[in-house]
């Protein structure tokens, strides 16, 4: 059974290491921190160092959906909705991107917003989660 956390070293030709749900990753180039699951790998950089002896983990950042891309269409659909709903609501919004059914797809929970936040349910199978700022800038 797999822990939590799980702690791995990139030598040359090799990962070893204890695996878990998310893993931290010594390499050549620093520490990374990288998680699974059934529609996704991530790996970002959490600190840059120079590791002797270790090989370096290329690309740095790396995330790659099990499913494929999610097509430039849907996301250009939300960007529509989310202006719309700014331009005549002046509330923040919230949309879920899902893979169901072998495909992606747009769903709008139930929300209560305002110009300033927004509460919803949460979505199963989010790949990915997107809410507008309203008339405030965007942060990740």
């Amino acid at each position: 059974m797999e822990g939590l956390v799980g702690y791995l070293i990139r030598r040359p030709h090799e990962v070893e290491g204890k695996l878990g749900v998310y893993n931290y990753l010594m390499a050549g180039n620093g520490i990374f921190i990288q998680a699974a699951n059934k529609f996704l790998y991530a790996r970002g950089q959490l600190a840059r160092a120079e590791i002797r002896g270790l090989e370096p983990q290329e690309p740095p950042v790396f995330i790659e959906l099990a499913h494929g891309l999610i097509p430039s269409t849907l996301i250009d659909d939300v960007v529509v909705e989310m202006q719309d709903v700014q331009k005549n609501i002046g509330h923040e919004a919230f949309t879920a991107i899902t893979y169901e059914e072998g495909r992606y797809r747009v769903k709008h929970p139930p929300q209560i917003a305002t110009p300033t936040a927004v509460r919803y349910e949460p979505v199963s199978n989010s790949i990915l989660e997107i809410h507008s700022h309203a008339t405030m800038p965007a942060f990740f």
